[in-house]
């Protein structure tokens, strides 16, 4: 018997699928439109988005303060009504505290949440989150701002400068830095090694002088781990129950 042949031979060799075909039409797989994409549900951070208060990424060295002490942290995203941060210390779920940025911003709130040490916390007041990141990138009335956040504490500093060795007050410190008792009669950049008990020895220059103070530049940075655990055991100069509420604003006196 002789096997059947297509009627049209041109299309038994269209290796095309034909989904149907009806008096000369035929459909086929790129004819069919596309499923629609599956449903999802709003998430937090789309309520936060369409609210405007989406997080802002900023990934960067802050300051934590209680009622005890003050402690280092990194801060990982910021929104008007609260931040997240990686703490040194553990807090607990509703204690008073206070974020501090290297602009010399504070915003006091309350801890929200923590989860090995990952704290969320939420601001008394809505912030500018813009305009204090704006500060970070262009500084106060032209000053120098530091670059990490400064940490407000009583110490000693020995202070070696042309040959000459003394000690003087400690005012703040930073990774990047210290704030000391004026330095008088040595010159912006003249080049210092300081010696605070518990900490490494480091070298570095004068960076500005002024109202009877004078900023240290160091030329190698201070390690987080040893300046975050530093500082707990230090007696702070910055007490949380004197801040107020809201967000303190930095003076041109106190940024550099």
């Amino acid at each position: 018997m002789k096997a059947l042949e297509p009627a049209n031979a041109a299309a038994a060799d269209d290796d095309e699928p034909k989904i149907g075909t009806s008096a000369g039409w035929s459909m086929t797989m790129d004819d069919i439109a596309p499923p629609p994409p599956p449903l999802r549900l709003a998430t937090d951070e789309d309520e936060a988005r369409a609210a405007g208060t989406a997080a802002l990424s900023v990934l960067q060295i802050g300051k934590l303060i209680t009622a005890e002490n003050q402690s280092l942290c990194t801060l990982h995203s910021v929104t008007a009504n609260g931040a997240t941060a990686q703490a040194t210390v553990a807090l607990a779920v509703g204690t008073p505290v206070a974020i501090g940025f290297r602009s010399s911003h504070i915003l006091t709130g309350r801890v929200a949440s923590s989860r090995n040490m990952l704290t969320t916390v939420v601001f008394d007041e809505p912030a500018d989150i813009e305009s204090l990141l704006a500060v970070q990138h262009y500084g106060v009335s032209g000053r120098f701002l530091p670059d990490s956040v400064r940490v407000e504490v009583f110490g000693t500093v020995k202070v070696e400068v042309d040959g000459l060795s003394f000690d003087t007050e400690l005012f703040d410190i930073s990774l990047s830095g210290a704030k000391l008792a004026d330095l008088e009669p040595f010159m912006i950049g003249t080049r210092i090694i300081l010696s605070i008990e518990g900490l490494p020895m480091r070298s570095g220059y004068i960076r500005w002088r002024r109202d009877g103070r004078a900023g240290v530049a160091f030329n190698l940075g201070m390690p987080f781990e040893v300046l975050s655990a530093w500082v707990l055991e230090q007696p702070s100069r910055l007490a949380l129950d004197t801040l107020g509420t809201g967000t303190i604003l930095p003076s041109a006196r106190q940024a550099r």
